[in-house]
């Protein structure tokens, strides 16, 4: 009798074991997400307000001044490209009118680090938005 009962612990054992992998795998993958989709989120909001802020001067212009509020930061197992509103362009002698509105996208691709199979990429798209003073 003592003997199936050992066998028993076994197989619970394995079985929580198989769970308690997957949760921790799945911790793996879900935490450098987070913290993408943090930090991009971020990098948006920087580069919105660089372009909401803007005064030309002659020399900077509002794109520019955008991508270097955003920076280049580091994300984890990720790639990261911006989109500005064209309302905020190249000239250093344009400016965006008070009131209206500039956009800041940041896409993130992010690569999955322990589960690869399938959509191996995720894709968050992170939009600000940010009225000219």
């Amino acid at each position: 009798m003592k003997k199936l009962q050992k066998g028993q612990g076994m197989v619970e054992f394995a079985l929580s074991l198989v769970i308690l992998i997957g949760i921790v795998a799945g911790m793996i993958d879900i935490a450098p997400a987070i913290f993408n989709v943090y930090t991009a989120k971020q990098m948006s909001a920087r580069g919105a307000r660089a372009a909401a802020i803007y005064t030309p001067d002659g020399f900077r212009n509002c794109r520019n001044d955008a991508i270097n509020a955003i920076g280049n930061p580091w994300l984890m197992s990720a790639t990261w490209e911006v989109t500005i509103s064209p309302n905020c362009d190249a000239n250093p002698f344009s400016t965006i009118p008070t009131g209206q509105d500039v956009r800041v996208d940041v896409r993130v691709d992010y690569t999955r680090l322990f589960w690869r199979g399938g959509a191996g990429v995720w894709t968050f798209y992170l939009p600000t938005v940010d009225q000219a003073r």
